[in-house]
């Protein structure tokens, strides 16, 4: 799949002339900044989209590299021990790893939590309203 950064120009109806950027990804085209009309501006949104670029890096390296801390983390995946992890996670975070566990895990888990577990408190709350039996998952209502 083609990944790319293209300008193109905007002719005004005043005469003058513009640079649009543009990421190309596949057949979709984003617009990154439109209506630039000096070189300072330009430098600008180069020098803000290089900066998000390496942020967008760094926190691509540190999530990769927990995955693996938490996969190298995981020889030991006793339901005890998940919920022990769950519990110091954020919803969010709880939401992305259950869901990323394999199904037989995520039965095991479920059945630790339904059973030991506190539902009308802290995560075993959120448990008890978002997690679904037909796909042991869990699955935020719209």
């Amino acid at each position: 799949m083609e990944h790319r950064f293209i300008i193109t120009k905007d002719y005004k109806t005043d005469g003058s002339v513009s640079l649009d950027i543009f990421f190309i990804n596949g057949d979709k085209k984003i617009s990154i900044a439109d209506h630039i009309e000096n070189l300072d501006t330009f430098k600008t949104y180069i020098y803000h989209l290089k900066n998000s670029l390496d942020n967008v890096l760094i926190q691509g390296e540190e999530f990769f590299k927990q995955q693996e801390e938490e996969r190298i983390g995981m020889e030991d995946n006793s339901p005890e021990k998940l919920w022990e992890k769950i519990k110091e996670m954020d919803d969010d975070e709880v939401f992305l790893f259950f869901n990323s566990l394999d199904l037989e895990t995520r039965q095991g888990l479920a059945s630790y939590i339904m059973s030991s577990v506190n539902m009308f408190k802290g995560k075993g709350l959120l448990f008890a309203k978002f997690f679904d039996y037909s796909t042991y998952s869990l699955e935020k209502g719209d």
